[in-house]
């Protein structure tokens, strides 16, 4: 009686330890599964913003602008707002083809559109020419266009550039000088003076 007594009493010990153990192993696939699903990547998205004017240089509002990416042919449609202003956010970097079309002027067509990685891409002002919406007027984007609306700058190092990248002393710090608005300064007190490099400074913020 006493022997069934303790198998009785060891059998919920056991349910409860090899519970403890299954929720000791799952919970980290669980966590490696949440991080590697696509809402926790870093994203990669950007925007492309324009305002649409007449040949006087007035803002025209209401006019349709779609932007289709040249590759899978997506589209998107926006209407510009009274200030003449249209903003396609979220867009994947990519090659894409800008319509502007609105009542009494021309249809504007601009190729060539280079969106790259977590790029606020600014087109600035995009004249309309009098005229019929049957009319079109194409221009190609050519070189890199003066981001002249704000002052962030963006770069992205993918794995395949750390892999490929020499570093001087092992150093990762010193890739850091591929990001664009950054400087060195000679600092012995800098993050990676001990490997070899300085830390260098962003937008002449301070090295440290």
């Amino acid at each position: 009686m006493l022997t069934s007594k303790n198998s009785v009493s060891s059998s919920p010990t056991l349910m409860s330890f090899a519970r403890r153990m299954t929720f000791a192993v799952l919970l980290p696939l669980l966590v490696l599964t949440l991080v590697s699903t696509p809402g926790f990547a870093q994203s990669v998205t950007g925007t492309i913003s324009g305002v649409v004017t007449d040949p006087n240089g007035a803002v025209v509002g209401g006019a349709n602008v779609t932007l289709q990416r040249d590759q899978t042919k997506d589209k998107r449609d926006q209407v510009t707002n009274d200030s003449g202003r249209f903003s396609f956010a979220a867009v994947q970097p990519g090659i894409y083809t800008l319509k502007i079309e609105h009542q009494g002027f021309e249809t504007l067509l601009r190729t060539k559109v280079v969106l790259s990685a977590n790029e606020s891409l600014a087109l600035g002002e995009l004249a309309l020419k009098t005229g019929q919406v049957t009319e079109t007027v194409m221009v190609q984007s050519q070189g890199q266009i003066v981001e002249k609306e704000s002052s962030d700058l963006t770069a992205r190092l993918t794995s395949d550039q750390i892999g490929l990248i020499s570093t001087k002393g092992r150093d990762i710090t010193s890739l850091l000088r591929l990001i664009p608005g950054t400087s060195n300064n000679d600092d012995i007190e800098a993050v990676g003076e001990g490997f070899g490099t300085d830390l260098p400074n962003f937008s002449g913020q301070r090295g440290r």
